[in-house]
């Protein structure tokens, strides 16, 4: 509940129904004698009774946890890690660690979402995930920080689409290039690019989905600038080829983003299981 905000949004997370939740927090109220939360038209928030021990609840569910695993009884621990990731994780290392966190505890539930990393930073903002693994390094109050990986960026182009020698700087007259979205690292280190050497793009398409841009790459509607993660089985399968480069952009960070209020076993061991995956 202080999590979600409201009754229905714990019955959603907690896979049950809201006069479940407001019959259980009843119960619960009774047996304390106060009450936990106050009530109000659409909006449901802690009394200052329920602020002040929120803590001490967080902890009690915590030890919990950690001692099903220290009695090695993984399988016991249940619930639903909300996780979000962006394209590049999704490519890259994300079934490697779904499998990994599956087997480290079976009974746990992924709920993925897989969007932009500034749109996952604001959804750890609001509550909405427990955990994200992005590509964004700006700091962000609330959120805890944790360095994973790097993603290398290639030129590509499809097979015959132009001489193997041409290079991006040749290209840019001529070709429609392919970019991440606009305001990404990699989108402004090539504006950058353009602006020091006083070049011009005249076919410049940024996009928010970096499979599509693939797939028209892939057609040879132009060239792409695409993380490695994503198009090494094209390349070695001749769909698509590395173009000579003049310039790329630094490798892309991914990073864990959690909240440094609360930060529950689920979250402590998705991290370890992201850690060892990346190395």
């Amino acid at each position: 509940m202080a999590d979600a905000g409201s009754f229905g949004g714990a019955a959603e997370r907690l896979n049950t129904t809201q006069p479940n939740i407001s019959n259980r927090l009843a119960t619960l109220e009774a047996q304390l004698g106060l009450s936990l939360f106050a009530r109000g038209p659409g909006k449901t928030s802690l009394t200052a009774k329920g602020r002040e021990l929120l803590p001490m609840a967080r902890e009690t569910l915590n030890h919990r946890d950690a001692f099903l695993i220290a009695a090695d009884a993984p399988e016991v621990l249940d619930g639903v890690l909300r996780l979000g990731v962006s394209e590049v994780v999704a490519h890259s290392w994300l079934k490697p660690f779904i499998a990994a966190f599956a087997q480290a505890l079976p009974s746990v539930r992924v709920e993925l979402t897989v969007e932009l990393s500034r749109d996952l930073l604001e959804r750890m903002q609001d509550g909405e995930l427990d955990l994200c693994f992005q590509t964004e390094s700006r700091p962000i109050p609330g959120l805890g920080f944790m360095e994973l990986d790097q993603h290398a960026f290639v030129w590509v182009a499809s097979e015959g689409r132009a001489p193997a020698d041409m290079t991006v700087s040749e290209a840019l007259a001529h070709h429609s290039l392919f970019l991440p979205a606009k305001g990404t690292q990699p989108f402004v280190e090539f504006q950058t690019y353009l602006t020091r050497f006083g070049l011009d793009a005249p076919s410049l398409v940024p996009s928010s989905n970096l499979s599509v841009a693939q797939n028209l790459v892939r057609q040879g509607l132009g060239f792409g600038l695409l993380p490695l993660c994503m198009v090494q089985d094209d390349i070695a399968d001749k769909r698509l080829r590395a173009m000579d480069h003049d310039w790329r952009p630094e490798p892309l960070l991914s990073s864990a983003r959690f909240s440094e209020e609360r930060k529950p076993l689920l979250v402590e061991r998705a991290l370890e299981t992201a850690q060892a995956v990346v190395l």
